[in-house]
């Protein structure tokens, strides 16, 4: 593709000097050292970098003289694309090998953990995980899937650092929907979350390892917010200069409303940034963070020259997805124009000789691409092509295009020439990119096109039979978590209760995370509810969530967890009702977990339900809980309801009568964020030794509810 800017860019005096002193892993034969013959591999993932770096050549202000440098030892893919253009997927498809249809589907920002159960349950394994099979040692630190790795499925974690927000919040876009924001951050770069993934990074290189080694390093920067210290702005020093990208101010008007619908509500537009003249001080961000992250993989990098392992270890640096920065008329991903999906990619070590390719190529290449260079055996289950080939001759015969999904029925097609979109009610957009790279000219509804849409749509159409054994996804009906890239809305109304808030940094894997408090009283301890509707009334869900009890937790008789119910739920001792039960959790003594239920059977005030044989919960330790309702068919004792803890079975009750009446609101539709001890007398108050009410704390995270038993 040409360059739509021209080959003119500034340089940064001060950080090429800095340059000079890295030398990365010169091509030569692979030379034998403390782990073996084998190749360690280090891969550096960065968080919605789009092809503004310098070594893409699309670009010309941005500083980044040290991922330039890896370029020039490297091979530089310049046309390669996500499979999926948001962080979540686009690393699941990643570490998996398998593209989203593949895995089910579309179902937001995947878990990590759900990630590996996918693979699993595929017959696979993730990336990491099949390395460490085959003796290698896996390192992992920041994020690499959408939160960091499962737990438990490394040999080491440096674990994951939090977004770095400025401390007094928001500064200049306040939506809910987007953490999107911009300005100098008011600290120095050791306290951001990246410089302390990198320092851990270099620890892990100067140590001396007996195995080959899987190094993964994920740079949370430029992801929003647009957030570093004031020395990176610094590199820009006159932002009036700073190129604005192409822009065309009608640039949809040809284009399927199915198109402008991908256009995220409640994100900053060109056209609002070009009135208030915001635009230039978004891409000074934007360019700041850019900087940043590139000194954050200079440090690696240099480390990594300054160890044994430097002639003998694979560097491969990707993005998860391209960035709009003003082009369609928004500042976002998330959509299949080939600013969303376009991303860098560098693979440099032993024997790859410098090079660029203009071939199309996809990050589900990225799988067995590294298994075939580690000698590693295939994995069947991998979907893309191994980019040897490409790294001995760059510019070798490679007829494969790339296929962009984006939801069930919404995918794009890239080649060298062509990008071919087609969204879900049918509607189309074809972009000849050696006349059009900016996507400005839809060429979809002209007859002289059938043919190269014929063409590319078979490539669709192939890659969804490919996908058609894999078993679709339930739809998740809820999902919050509590980084700000989850349903914002419903995180807000959990935050909005006295009893919560949000803890930083002290989620699962450091994340963001929501603390409770349990405020002892004559009746337990203060009752902490919080109603979430579904939006969908159904008759089976899953609900599943993290909880860590802290330190000194006390469980005392019992207490209350969360559950699901109807439109309108009976709890609280309230008369049953034919359209009213619920079904919730309990805490129970040493740590024991029971099922509680109001349903329409059993004829007491309070609810019912089964406890546990052994002990589930460990004060201090994260838990993970799901728990699985079907409700009753009307007339019949059916129902069920089952929990597990960490996996295992936990403890279930059947033959429940939920519901007493055959009518829509009596299904599951309500999400229940229902805590507290009791009870109602002064026995399940949490105390200390002299009899006084206490107050203690658990912690919750990644709540989501999916339609069906999973």
């Amino acid at each position: 593709m040409d360059n739509p800017f021209g080959a003119v860019r500034r340089i940064s005096a001060r950080l090429l000097l800095g340059v000079v002193a890295i030398a990365i892993a010169l091509p030569g034969t692979l030379n034998a050292q403390p782990n073996g013959s084998r190749p360690n591999v280090l891969l550096i993932a960065i968080d919605d970098m789009n092809d503004w770096p310098g070594f893409m050549q699309r670009y010309p202000d941005a500083i980044t003289p040290n991922m330039d440098q890896l370029a020039q030892r490297g091979v530089v893919f310049d046309n390669a694309h996500c499979a999926y253009p948001l962080c979540g997927p686009s690393r699941a498809s990643i570490f998996t090998g398998m593209s989203i249809p593949t895995l089910g589907g579309y179902r937001g920002q995947f878990k990590d953990s759900e990630v590996e159960e996918l693979a699993v349950e595929k017959g696979s394994m993730l990336l990491h995980g099949y390395f460490k099979k085959h003796g290698y040692k896996t390192m992992a630190v920041g994020k690499l899937l959408h939160r960091h790795v499962p737990k438990g499925s490394v040999d080491l974690s440096g674990g994951r650092g939090d977004w770095n927000r400025l401390p007094d919040g928001k500064r200049h876009w306040k939506s809910q929907k987007t953490m999107t924001d911009w300005g100098p951050y008011p600290g120095d770069d050791t306290e951001m979350s990246d410089y302390k993934a990198a320092s851990w990074a270099t620890e892990r290189l100067d140590e001396l390892h007996e195995e080959p080694f899987l190094l993964m390093v994920g740079f949370l920067r430029p992801h929003v917010p647009w957030h570093v210290p004031q020395e990176w702005f610094d590199l820009y020093p006159d932002p009036d200069k700073i190129t604005l990208p192409p822009y065309l101010k009608n640039d949809l008007a040809d284009v399927p409303d199915a198109a402008r619908e991908t256009i995220n509500d409640g994100y900053p537009r060109t056209e609002w940034a070009k009135e208030e003249g915001n635009w230039k001080e978004i891409l000074h961000s934007y360019l700041a963070c850019l900087s940043f992250v590139d000194a954050q993989v200079g440090r690696v990098l240099t480390a990594l020259d300054e160890s044994p392992y430097k002639d003998n270890t694979i560097i491969v640096l990707w993005s998860d997805h391209g960035y709009h920065l003003g082009e369609k008329n928004t500042f976002q991903k998330h959509t299949t124009w080939e600013r969303s999906s376009r991303t860098p990619l560098i693979i440099s070590g032993p024997e790859i000789q410098a090079g660029r390719s203009s071939r199309v190529v996809s990050l589900l290449d990225l799988y067995p691409t590294l298994l075939d260079m580690c000698g590693l055996p295939e994995n069947s289950k991998c979907e893309g092509r191994s980019l040897q080939s490409l790294l001995e001759d760059p510019q070798t015969p490679w007829p494969y295009p790339a296929i962009i999904h984006c939801r069930r029925g919404h995918a794009a097609v890239q080649t060298e020439t062509h990008r071919y979109i087609r969204y879900e009610d049918g509607t189309e957009e074809l972009y000849d990119h050696t006349k059009d790279p900016n996507e400005w000219t839809n060429l979809a509804d002209m007859p002289e096109q059938s043919t190269i849409k014929d063409q590319l749509g078979k490539h669709l159409e192939q890659a969804g039979q490919a996908a058609n054994d894999s078993k679709p996804r339930s739809k998740s009906l809820l999902r919050v978590d509590f980084d700000g890239d989850s349903d914002d809305e419903f995180a807000k109304k959990l935050l909005k209760n006295e009893h919560n808030e949000l803890a930083k940094g002290k989620g699962p894997d450091g994340s963001d995370t929501l603390r409770t408090e349990y405020v002892g009283y004559d009746r337990g301890s203060e009752r902490v509810v919080v109603r979430l509707p579904l939006g969908k009334a159904v008759e089976q869900a899953t609900l599943s969530y993290d909880v860590c009890f802290e330190e000194g937790f006390q469980w005392v008789r019992s207490g209350k967890l969360h559950g699901l119910g109807p439109a309108r739920p009976i709890t609280g001792g309230r008369p049953r009702k034919p359209d009213g039960w619920s079904a919730r959790m309990l805490f129970k003594s040493r740590g024991r977990c029971a099922t509680y239920l109001y349903e329409q059977s059993v004829e007491k005030t309070f609810g019912v339900g089964k406890t546990s044989k052994r002990p589930v919960f460990t004060p201090g330790k994260w838990h993970h809980v799901s728990m699985q309702v079907s409700v009753n068919t009307p007339g019949k004792e059916d129902g069920f309801v089952r929990f597990s803890v960490d996996g295992e079975p936990a403890v279930e009750s059947r033959s429940i009568e939920f519901r007493g009446a055959n009518e829509a609101n009596t299904l599951i539709e309500l999400f229940l964020f229902s805590t507290f001890h009791g009870g109602s007398s002064p026995s399940f108050a949490p105390k200390d030794q002299s009899g006084n009410y206490v107050t203690v704390h658990a912690m919750f995270d990644n709540f989501e509810v999916i339609e069906g038993i999973e």
